[in-house]
């Protein structure tokens, strides 16, 4: 099931194996500690935590957080959500995840997808009609995300189906 999800990239993501990157982080259990599982890390933390580790500054323009704190102490004030996203067409989307429950508004057709991780971990089971209030709470996350992005996502507070994909931000300076 996922390797067939995988060829067909859009719903790529949707598999277990490949929902998040995650950075592996190895904590000696203290005595009388509780010592929880580290949430899943994306990518984009990778650099700011190499740099953290050898003592240099992260840049201010870098998304990502450094983890050393989870690792070190456990615990840390860290993000609430993931935003990430995917560009290919009518297969475009955005998603939030939390860990436990994940997110996808597909732009070109406004397709709008939530999945219960814990009880669907392979993502096979859509539950956007049954959980309308976690569908309407992740959207206005991914509304918070997408306001004042180049494409025109948002508009008046809601999404606006249709918006080309740019494949690299003008704010990246790669243009």
């Amino acid at each position: 099931r996922c390797v067939r999800a995988r060829r067909c990239w859009g719903f790529r993501f949707r598999c277990r194996n490949s929902r998040c990157p995650s950075i592996p982080c190895h904590r000696r259990r203290q005595a009388g500690s509780a010592v929880g599982l580290l949430p899943r890390l994306p990518l984009r933390d990778v650099m700011p935590t190499i740099l953290d580790a050898v003592g240099v500054d992260v840049p201010a323009t870098v998304d990502g957080r450094t983890v050393l704190p989870l690792c070190v102490k456990g615990q840390a004030d860290w993000r609430e959500y993931i935003h990430g996203e995917h560009s290919g067409g009518d297969q475009s989307n955005h998603w939030i995840t939390n860990g436990r429950e994940m997110y996808i508004w597909y732009s070109a057709t406004g397709r709008e997808l939530y999945f219960d991780l814990k009880d669907d971990p392979d993502n096979l089971h859509d539950l956007s009609a049954e959980k309308a209030d976690r569908v309407d709470y992740l959207r206005s996350k991914l509304i918070i995300e997408l306001t004042g992005r180049e494409e025109g996502y948002v508009k008046d507070g809601a999404l606006v189906v249709g918006c080309a994909a740019v494949p690299v931000l003008g704010e990246a300076g790669l243009k």
